[in-house]
């Protein structure tokens, strides 16, 4: 009987030593976090596709693409790390990443995706991709403010102004041989590929 004592009390003043000292190494750590970053109703607007609509482009040479979307997906890229060291609770971040894709059958013009994304901090941005060429990412402010609007393009007799973003190479420097004009609330109203051949939105 004494035996058993002994072995309770020794387990309770071990478990007593274990909790005493774990508490002690990690009173200094912060609590542990885990925030949602979202992309504004505003921000939202500026990609002014519903990933359910059908996008047509006449080129320079008479040919048409029309891209299909499939869809618009919304998630979060979600990051955790430590908030001082191992032994602290970890803080975890979740940032919100829109994807819309279009595709269609024309290998000339087959395909554009769109990826606004919250980077858990200001300004977000949007990644442009077509024909699987990455184009600059953009402030997604910066697409609806007037005075950045240094280029024109007419369609049908109309004239649109807005940004000329250029693609970039693998070494993600800039390669003007590719551009696009981006209106707000238009969205894509030019490509122009290194082939010298101009898509105008319908």
């Amino acid at each position: 009987m004494k035996t058993k004592i002994s072995t309770i009390l020794i387990a309770f003043l071990l478990g007593c030593i274990v909790c005493f000292t774990t508490c002690k190494k990690n009173s200094g750590c912060p609590d542990a976090t885990n925030t949602y970053y979202n992309l504004s109703a505003d921000e939202k607007s500026k990609i002014p596709y519903s990933g359910t609509d059908t996008l047509i482009f006449l080129s320079n040479t008479g040919d048409s693409a029309k891209l299909f979307g499939h869809g618009k997906t919304d998630n979060y890229n979600t990051q955790s790390y430590w908030q001082a060291t191992p032994d602290c609770p970890q803080t975890t971040t979740n940032c919100e990443i829109i994807s819309t894709t279009y595709i269609g059958s024309n290998i000339g013009f087959s395909n554009i995706k769109f990826i606004p994304e919250n980077l858990c901090e200001p300004p977000a941005i949007v990644s442009i991709s077509i024909n699987g060429i990455k184009f600059q990412d953009y402030l997604l402010l910066q697409l609806s403010d007037s005075s950045n609007y240094h280029d024109t393009t007419i369609i049908n007799s109309k004239l649109y102004h807005g940004i000329k973003i250029f693609s970039l190479n693998a070494n993600i420097t800039i390669d003007s041989t590719n551009y696009i004009i981006y209106n707000y609330p238009s969205g894509i109203v030019k490509v122009k590929f290194s082939n010298n051949q101009t898509w105008l939105k319908q």
